[in-house]
């Protein structure tokens, strides 16, 4: 069984079908649907998606026999505040830990010069 996800960064306004980033994902969550290799989508995005969005994504996966998982916002800060309990972490250790790590995240090495 595969697994595919498929991410987005953080968006301001809600996602639709109609917005950019809407139609990117859809585009990719269509691929998969078409890959015979996949069984599982998931999506995991850093925003809100709309309801009917929402609701299309879940027909295409169904129609394809495909499972899906998604990951908005409200489940990604849930997340996030279940390990810092879980881990009696503080946010200034995740804001020092992410600033040190944050060259990884763009591709860069750090302390080049």
């Amino acid at each position: 069984m595969q697994f595919v996800g498929i991410a987005k960064s953080y968006e301001k306004k809600e996602i639709t079908s109609a917005s950019d980033k809407g139609r990117e994902m859809l585009e990719q969550f269509y691929g998969k649907c078409t890959d015979t290799m996949t069984h599982v989508i998931g999506i995991v995005v850093a925003g809100e998606l709309e309801q009917g969005f929402t609701a299309k994504l879940q027909d295409l996966a169904r129609r394809y026999n495909k499972k899906v998982v998604m990951w908005n916002y409200n489940e990604l800060l849930m997340a996030v505040d279940y390990a810092i309990h879980k881990y009696g972490l503080s946010i200034e250790n995740i804001i020092v830990d992410l600033k040190a790590d944050g060259s990884k995240r763009r591709g860069r090495p750090r302390n080049a010069s």
